[in-house]
């Protein structure tokens, strides 16, 4: 765009100085003067020369992602400058350039405090930008390109986030930081739209909490982690006395049905041939209970001499 300025202006001077330079070669001539052709020459370069110097220095470039509010006299025009070139009535009037590309505000250390009165430090990141077809108004209502964030964005934004954290307990709101920014990027649209300022997003991410507080989770935490194993102990000592138990009533459940089983097979001839199985070789007496039937057979043995 300089370039361009530039090389206007020195073809606008150059054309100037050659109508000039034919009017002065014309009135130094002894031979024909300034004739009316050349008189008429001389002026059209002048005239072209200062109507080329001119627009020169009222070309205005508006970049890309860029838009522009004409200025007459210090007044803003309505309507807006769309990028590329523009011409400007030099002198009478100027071009202030907002940009409209997305921007945005990195906030740090906004503090707030949850339902149960805890304070918190939020940090994360906030875009948005200006609606371009608006920043005639956006000059008018409320300034230029540096002034507008700081004016009517930048404290409601902060103040936006302080008011949602109020509705989480300090033990939630760390998990709910995506929701903290949904709700706050829908409370700021709201805000900034009488404004024209667009909203396109908002990203908490991180909460830091009261150290006090955190300490006082850990240890409650602790705590419970303690009392659990204590329980679940408790709970294994018990199982394993149920199974303990449980494992001896089956043993002498066991025990008692063939303790039957072995009754049941008892009989008289059985009891007197396990007693004679139990008689030795050297056994010569043996004692009987007057008061039983025993029958022993003697006939086949012999006595010793």
């Amino acid at each position: 765009m300089l370039l361009i300025t530039i090389v206007l202006i020195v073809v606008g001077i150059a054309l100037i100085v050659a109508g000039i330079a034919i009017v002065a070669q014309a009135l130094s001539s002894r031979s024909g003067g300034l004739t009316v052709g050349k008189s008429v020459l001389a002026v059209a370069s002048v005239a072209f020369g200062v109507v080329v110097s001119v627009g020169a220095l009222g070309l205005t470039e508006i970049g890309p992602g860029q838009v522009g509010v004409k200025v007459r006299f210090g007044q803003p025009q309505e309507g807006t400058l769309t990028s590329g070139l523009h011409w400007l009535v030099p002198l009478v009037e100027t071009a202030v350039v907002y940009d409209e590309r997305v921007q945005a505000y990195n906030f740090e250390g906004i503090d707030g405090a949850t339902k149960d009165l805890q304070p918190v430090k939020l940090s994360g990141l906030i875009n948005y930008h200006i609606d371009g077809a608006q920043a005639d108004k956006i000059l008018q209502d409320i300034g230029g390109p540096t002034d507008y964030a700081a004016k009517v964005f930048l404290r409601p934004a902060n103040t936006a986030l302080k008011e949602i954290t109020p509705r989480y307990n300090a033990a939630e709101v760390i998990g709910k930081r995506d929701e903290i920014g949904q709700l706050t990027l829908s409370a700021l649209q709201e805000r900034m739209e009488p404004f024209n300022i667009i909203v396109d997003r908002v990203s908490v991410e991180n909460v830091v909490l009261n150290e006090a507080f955190l300490q006082s989770v850990e240890a409650k935490q602790i705590a419970q982690q303690d009392q659990e194993r204590a329980t679940f102990e408790k709970q294994r000592q018990v199982t394993l006395a149920q199974a303990d138990a449980e494992a001896t009533i089956e043993r002498a459940r066991g025990q008692a049905q063939a303790n039957d089983l072995i009754n049941n097979s008892l009989t008289e001839n059985l009891l007197r041939w396990q007693t004679i199985q139990q008689l030795a070789d050297n056994i010569r007496v043996m004692l009987l209970p007057s008061d039983q039937n025993f029958i022993l057979d003697t006939s086949g043995m012999q006595l010793d001499e």
